[in-house]
């Protein structure tokens, strides 16, 4: 099958995806997606991403570190923390923002959406770290005291009881604590970003349109931070069966968050192409799952999509698209632990395609 473009009515282009088997039932599922709505404008971006959005319940890593320093030391070592020491010094960063009319990078809104994480000083919200811990895990003012509290004075995490465990963890999500377990949640942050979904940044700015972003890959580099679940207190790679739960997951955001990429596109141009050829790329790896391991997700996901055409300023198709998108790929975490997919291992990346090192 092949993917091809061709102009809607206004001499515009349009994606077409390639058609798939009508086979596979829709999960019948309720659950429900924050949709990512409106377009980018010359003035300022509307979209924000990761989960970091308030600066006023950011606490900062090192507030984490206190319990975490293993992470903590971890994260000090990647392109996430070293971006607000070095981004705003290379003349390509310079030369984006100078397109876009402005000059100073780290109060520069186009920036500061995905590149840093903000907090308060002195009643301001302003860059104070890269890309950090709440940004997958959610703005800690609410959680973080809940999330380490184990029990009365001098009640350890060894000692704690099994009802006041369960009863912290529920307290803390209640509050915005995105815990790893929560697979979807927590690797849709990436996706928010690494898709770069602003038009006015990609067609003005001449920012690159998108990472090159395989969950497997980027999640086994230099951001692995496995410690906790480790025996042994060393960083682990993740388990096989874990591996293909994040290959097939990360297929599945990458292409719902790129649906909703195309659905902000307002004109033709690289931003829209871009957005179209990454659904089709989406679409294909999606295919090749299903061809060695039928999943009723992967087909939901499929069918989602089948005949569908990415139009500029023609959001509420491709919106539709990815809340069915993004319903399927939840039903997969929730479904499956991996175990039983070992026939997806053909199609993982290899530890040599990791992106970076991981510290041990």
């Amino acid at each position: 099958m092949s993917s091809t473009v061709r102009t809607d009515g206004n001499g515009r282009k349009a994606f077409e995806a390639p058609r798939a088997s009508r086979g596979g039932a829709l999960l019948s599922l309720s659950l429900s997606l924050l949709l990512v709505t409106g377009s980018a404008t010359a003035a300022e971006p509307t979209f924000r991403g990761g989960a970091a959005k308030d600066p006023a319940r950011v606490v900062g890593p090192e507030k984490c570190g206190e319990c975490h320093k293993s992470e903590l030391a971890t994260w000090g070592l990647t392109h996430h923390a070293q971006t607000f020491q070095e981004m705003h010094r290379k003349p390509r960063a310079q030369e984006i923002v100078g397109k876009l009319g402005g000059s100073r990078i780290k109060v520069n809104p186009y920036c500061l959406t995905c590149h840093y994480t903000e907090g308060m000083r002195d009643g301001k919200s302003v860059a104070m770290w890269g890309v950090t811990c709440e940004s997958c895990h959610g703005a800690a003012r609410d959680w973080v005291d809940v999330h380490n509290s184990y029990g009365p004075k001098g009640t350890t995490k060894e000692t704690e009881t099994a009802a006041h465990r369960t009863e912290r963890l529920a307290k803390s999500a209640a509050a915005g604590m995105i815990r790893p377990q929560e697979l979807y949640r927590a690797v849709s942050n990436c996706f928010q970003c690494h898709t770069v979904p602003d038009e006015e940044l990609v067609n003005v700015g001449g920012h690159k349109p998108r990472s090159e972003f395989e969950l497997v890959a980027w999640s086994q580099g230099e951001i692995r931070h496995n410690f906790k679940n480790s025996a042994d207190a060393k960083n682990r790679p993740a388990t096989a069966a874990h591996k293909r739960v994040l290959f097939v997951t990360g297929i599945a955001l990458d292409l719902e968050y790129s649906l909703r990429a195309a659905a902000r596109a307002t004109k033709a141009g690289p931003y829209l192409d871009s957005a179209s050829q990454a659904i089709a790329g989406a679409r294909k790896r999606l295919q090749a799952v299903q061809a060695v391991t039928p999943l009723p997700a992967v087909a939901a996901m499929l069918k989602a999509t089948d005949d569908l055409v990415a139009k500029a300023g023609d959001s509420a198709p491709l919106l539709r698209a990815a809340e069915s998108v993004g319903t399927a790929a939840k039903g997969f975490v929730a479904e499956h632990d991996g175990n039983a997919l070992a026939s997806l291992d053909k199609l993982l990346p290899a530890a040599s395609t990791y992106r970076g090192t991981p510290q041990s």
